[in-house]
């Protein structure tokens, strides 16, 4: 009895481990990522901050791929003080799909006809299992490089 008892409790403290939440990251990217290619996972939430002026009609069109949801569009104006003055347009998405998902834009006034010399955007982002590339060891701990990315992960 003892024995079967001993045998659940493996099982039960198995199934515990196995079933525990991944830990999502959260990244934030700027201007300087334009055109980058990131490895993200689904659950990662991400935050997009770009310029914008929309006093003057000027504002960010942004598209983003099936596999990301906007959990956020929200404006900062400048601390200027100053009327016209460009404030900052921030984004907060989460990671739903797998595979390679996109958040593309142009900046421009909307009622303008699209020229092709505007601003543009462009974010790949490579969702799937975790790219665990050649790890660089050390004493006190293991890093796993992600492409654009690091993640450290304490043993």
């Amino acid at each position: 009895m003892l024995r079967y008892r001993l045998i659940i409790l493996v099982v039960l403290a198995f199934l515990a481990c196995a079933s525990a939440p991944v830990i999502a990251a959260s990244y934030a990217f700027s201007s300087e990522d334009n055109g980058k290619t990131v490895h993200v996972n689904p659950g990662d939430t991400f935050t997009l901050s770009l310029k914008e002026n929309p006093s003057t009609g000027f504002r960010w069109i942004m598209e983003t791929s099936g596999g990301l949801k906007t959990l956020q569009d929200s404006y900062t104006p400048s601390g200027t003080g100053l009327i016209g003055a460009a404030g900052v347009r921030t984004w907060k998405f989460l990671v739903t799909g797998t595979g390679r998902q996109t958040v593309s834009g142009i900046y421009k006034q909307a009622w303008m006809p699209t020229t092709g010399e505007e601003a543009r955007y462009s974010l790949e982002l490579i969702s799937g299992g975790m790219s665990v590339q050649k790890p660089v060891e050390s004493t006190k701990f293991r890093t796993y490089l992600k492409p654009e990315l690091y993640k450290t992960i304490h043993f």
